[in-house]
């Protein structure tokens, strides 16, 4: 028989040693506390209670958060990584079509054929609202992507396309490179360009 969680008679109660009847009413009282936290009232007690708390302790708030950053900065960090690991999970060539029939081939990782930041060639072909896009093909590398995406421009013809140029996949690649270090290059090679 549990003391504690258990439901008991009075009899039972009252054969219970003063400090099984306080760990018993302390656990009762925990449980009810716990029941009224998960309703939307009692939630928003516990929010105003941690802003009174915020605005009342400024100091010892920042310090608490300084001192969680620190404490959980290797995980957060392994966090973001994975995060966006999963949100890449493959590269795809695609295309985009408008309904004047401008055509325009590219490659990138799964969120790049919905992504309209873009050269000013494609904003004056395309408009973001209209523009059909169709994924040609899926690629588990970088490499696989860009040489389907220059092999598909090449038998297309630049001049039949609203793409400035052919990738240069040697530009772009280098296969010891990992996600970061080639964002950072793209980033020089356009800071630069």
């Amino acid at each position: 028989m549990n003391y504690i969680t258990d439901e008991l008679t009075w009899h039972e109660v009252r054969a219970l040693t003063t400090e099984q009847k306080k760990a018993r009413r302390k656990a009762q009282k925990n449980a009810s506390a716990k029941a009224y936290r998960a309703t939307p009232e009692g939630k928003a007690k516990d929010l105003a209670r941690a802003k009174r708390w915020k605005e009342n302790n400024p100091e010892r708030y920042k310090q608490r958060t300084k001192q969680y950053q620190i404490d959980n900065e290797p995980r957060l960090k392994q966090w973001r990584k994975d995060y966006y690991q999963s949100t890449l999970t493959n590269y795809v060539v695609y295309k985009h079509t408008s309904p004047e029939g401008a055509v325009y081939i590219g490659s990138g990782t799964n969120r790049r054929p919905y992504s309209w930041s873009r050269s000013t060639e494609w904003h004056a072909a395309f408009n973001k609202d209209t523009v059909k896009v169709k994924i040609l093909r899926e690629y588990f590398t970088r490499e696989d992507a860009y040489a389907y995406e220059a092999e598909l421009i090449k038998s297309i013809g630049l001049s039949n396309l609203v793409n400035v140029d052919t990738p240069d996949i040697s530009k772009h690649i280098n296969k010891n490179d990992d996600i970061a270090s080639y964002n950072t290059s793209t980033k020089n090679s356009t800071q630069a360009a």
